[in-house]
């Protein structure tokens, strides 16, 4: 028996190496038996598979349609999609502790947490920091915009405070500010406008007070995708709302590398597949190699990696033959599209065969049965008292009399109905309790 290898397998006797997985040159086997795979498979070479490398992680082809389990990182890496340790970036502002500006996430690259959301918040080595407000004119007691109450000077005798504006001194009465006003919800221990400081409370989450960019009020700085580290799906952008953040390429999904809101890609090995022959993929891009040998008994490798009776794949239009749709593959191959220009005549496809739907509703006032082109009927209602359906599709009289008194209708009412005439020519009679038809007079 001939033993094959991946094309990566290295001997470990020195000098010989595996040419893809043909003969290992002048390897000694000595008298060791190798077994054929099961389930039909009837292998006339036994593959041997590699081993992990010192650089290897997670789950790596052997090469023999296996995959090798070869354990994690060291602190500070991540297995990357080539199944090597590489560095772990640290991709949110929260992993990096930053609450602001552009930093480094630890492996080359950058990440922007944007500015402070805070009124008197500034940005002071990625640390969101308050700058207290000084008086700068105010008057009485006034909020220092972080979280502290400060004493400003009193106005002039005969000036109030509030007077001149918000918190500024003048000649006219101060109206305090109430703590819900049309500017917001304001919070915290603020002032009324007449340098007096009243509580106006806490915000409800997920706001705070002056969070929003505005001093003493209520408010939420939304987060991007890129702060919250994340590159597909949907997430919360920490203010209640939906943020949608991308989709993925394949064979990447998104979180199918085990990290939510990250694109990445779970491999799988033949076995894993349902796979007895053939070569096959990890369904991340990467070879497998061969998931076993040959069918045995005549049978062969089908699309699914199954070894079955032998199948011929039909053209296009044998499997398209008098059918519409989607129509399966005998073979187990990619499925055939058949369209639904095969169905005629009013036809529509269902289950891949034409087929003739109910007919059409009645018209308003119709008579005549509807149908279609295939030859479903749909009777509609009948003429009453003595009337008959005429051509145009309508009950009227057939020519004798008229009590509507109008020669130039052709049809009769009885003593209980109203003619009616429409301008594209139709008549007939309607039930004075109600209307005529829409765009016909009585």
């Amino acid at each position: 028996m001939t033993v094959r290898a991946p094309a990566f397998f290295v001997v470990a006797a020195g000098v010989l190496q595996a040419l893809g997985c043909g003969l290992l040159l002048g390897a000694d086997y000595g008298n060791a038996e190798l077994e054929g795979s099961e389930a039909g498979a009837n292998p006339a070479t036994e593959c041997v598979p590699a081993v992990c490398s010192v650089d290897s992680c997670g789950r790596v082809p052997d090469g023999c349609g296996g995959l090798l389990e070869c354990g994690g990182c060291g602190e500070g890496q991540e297995c990357n999609a080539a199944g090597l340790c590489a560095c772990r970036p640290l991709r949110s502002c929260v992993e990096l502790g930053a609450a602001c500006d552009v930093t480094s996430d630890r492996c080359g690259g950058a990440v922007n947490c944007g500015p402070c959301g805070g009124a008197n918040e500034l940005c002071t080595g990625n640390r969101c920091v308050c700058e207290p407000t000084e008086c700068a004119g105010r008057c009485g007691q006034q909020s220092d915009g972080c979280g502290r109450v400060i004493v400003c000077p009193s106005c002039a005798d005969g000036e109030n405070c509030g007077g001149g504006g918000r918190d500024l001194c003048g000649l006219e009465q101060c109206i305090p500010i109430a703590c819900t006003s049309a500017a917001g919800q304001r919070c915290g221990n603020v002032s009324n406008g007449c340098g007096v400081i009243v509580p106006c409370g806490a915000c409800s989450l997920p706001e705070t007070c002056g969070g929003g960019g505005v001093a003493d009020t209520c408010g939420c700085q939304p987060k991007t995708c890129e702060q919250l580290g994340a590159e597909c799906g949907t997430v919360d952008d920490g203010c209640g709302h939906a943020l949608e953040c991308g989709t993925c390429g394949a064979p990447d999904s998104c979180g199918g590398g085990g990290t939510a809101h990250r694109c990445g890609c779970t491999p799988k090995s033949c076995a894993e597949q349902n796979r007895e022959c053939g070569q096959a993929t990890d369904g991340c891009g990467r070879s497998l190699g061969a998931c076993g040998g040959s069918c045995a008994g005549g049978l062969v490798c089908n699309a699914q990696g199954r070894c079955a009776a032998a199948c011929t794949r039909p053209t296009l239009p044998e499997a398209c033959a008098g059918k519409c749709g989607v129509v399966p593959d005998p073979c187990g191959g990619p499925a055939f599209d058949c369209g639904s220009s095969a169905c005629t005549n009013d036809t529509v496809c269902s289950g891949n065969a034409c087929v003739c739907p109910e007919a059409p509703a009645c018209a308003p006032g119709a008579c005549q049965p509807a149908q279609n082109r295939c030859g479903s009927v749909r009777e509609c209602s009948a003429c009453q008292g003595g009337l008959s359906c005429l051509e145009g599709n309508y009950c009227g009289c057939d020519g004798g009399g008229n009590p509507c008194g109008e020669a130039s209708l052709p049809f009769c009412c009885g003593n209980q109905e109203s003619c009616f005439s429409c301008p594209d020519g139709r008549s007939g009679c309607y039930d004075p309790r109600g209307s005529p038809p829409s765009g016909c007079s009585g």
